[in-house]
């Protein structure tokens, strides 16, 4: 079932994760990663986000249309479970903002309704880069405006064998959002991956596992950006 408190309940948004090396299945360093890429140049990249990560996925693992379309199902379900919870807020809460401290400033409806968001600071073959982010969330701390973006995956995997680090995929999809133009000037993006399991029918979000990082972390902003330059991408200055 939603679980609002890992939504909304986001002040603790940087702290140094503990990481159970025992419990954990191999991680594939960037360095490898990197290797992958470089051999695996694409002759045609898309520019989209879901273009980029599904690149970078394929250089660890292969895909499985059955299990996407699984997960795509489960994440309308999570997101219907999450608006049905916000009709039982009371009237008092504006948005959420009085609730939570963070005013939701966009949603994904999965249905194919809007129009992806895009990038100035992100091109592939002359191009803006396009997406669509799960949900954005907008906290003002004085004259800094701040924002969090939240982004689903549905899994099978046994938590023990899921990284703290999540997957090398989310971690770039992630730092597209991050650039998206409508909240590209902010002073602060801290991005979110929210792991749920399913087998099949029911889900449950996996709490003590959160991926996350920051915009402004020059080691994630280099590791990501180097292999969207391989990918085909550009940074606009």
């Amino acid at each position: 079932m939603f679980n609002p408190k890992s939504l909304f309940t986001l002040q603790k948004l940087k702290y140094q994760l503990e990481i159970d090396k025992d419990i954990l299945s191999p991680y594939i360093e960037p360095e490898e990663i990197l290797k992958r890429a470089k051999s695996k140049v694409p002759t045609s990249p898309i520019p989209t986000v879901s273009g980029f990560s599904s690149w970078v996925y394929n250089l660890y693992n292969t895909t499985n249309s059955a299990s996407l379309r699984v997960g795509k199902d489960i994440e309308k379900k999570i997101e219907l479970s999450r608006k049905n919870w916000i009709k039982k807020l009371p009237k008092r809460y504006n948005n959420l903002d009085a609730y939570s401290g963070f005013r939701l400033i966009f949603a994904d409806p999965l249905d194919g309704s809007i129009s992806p968001l895009s990038s100035s600071k992100l091109s592939v073959s002359g191009e803006r880069l396009r997406g669509l982010p799960d949900l954005v969330l907008e906290h003002n701390s004085g004259k800094a405006r701040n924002i969090t973006i939240i982004e689903r995956k549905v899994t099978k995997t046994d938590r023990n064998r899921i990284h703290a680090f999540g997957w090398p995929n989310l971690e770039v999809q992630l730092w597209c959002y991050g650039w998206m133009d409508e909240w590209c000037e902010a002073n602060e993006v801290f991005l979110i991956g929210q792991i749920w399991w399913t087998n099949g029918v029911n889900f449950v979000e996996i709490n003590d596992i959160v991926p996350r990082w920051q915009r402004s972390e020059s080691d994630f902003h280099n590791r990501c950006l180097e292999l969207f330059e391989i990918y085909g991408g550009k940074w606009i200055i």
